[in-house]
């Protein structure tokens, strides 16, 4: 009955690194990031029909990042965490009353620490674009 609403989002990807030229290296000798997306988030639904629903959200998590062994042995950097803030929106088709085929874009933004393996100096954005399926409890 309500139209906001709080849930927790996990997803995990592969973000391949650019080489010198900031061309993506493609294939199996790719350097690669795993990254498990992690948040809390706050959403509202704007539109809530029976059969659709297009929400906003945001809210704050974390992000893993975890080297491919390619890059593990190319570059020496190891795991890493950081705390990260999300926006984005999901777009929900329901084919039964609890269980929707999801199609979710979002910006995550995972923030700079003084000490770790990466984003020592800066910040990260990530462009993830999510499909999937969403339950209702």
């Amino acid at each position: 009955g309500t139209r906001m609403h709080i849930g927790m989002t996990a997803d995990w990807a592969h973000h391949s690194q650019k080489d010198s030229n900031g061309n993506v290296v493609g294939g199996p000798n790719d350097p690669q990031w795993n990254v498990l997306h992690t948040f809390l988030k706050l959403s509202f639904d704007a539109v809530n029909t029976e059969k659709v629903t297009v929400a906003l959200n945001a809210g704050p998590g974390i992000m893993f990042y975890s080297p491919n062994q390619v890059l593990r042995d190319g570059t020496g950097v190891k795991s890493d965490a950081h705390m990260a803030f999300n926006v984005g929106g999901t777009l929900t088709y329901w084919f039964s009353d609890r269980i929707g085929l999801l199609l979710s874009p979002q910006v995550d933004f995972a923030m700079k620490k003084t000490t770790g393996q990466i984003f020592t100096t800066g910040s990260a954005m990530m462009l993830p674009l999510t499909a999937g399926f969403q339950f209702k409890i």
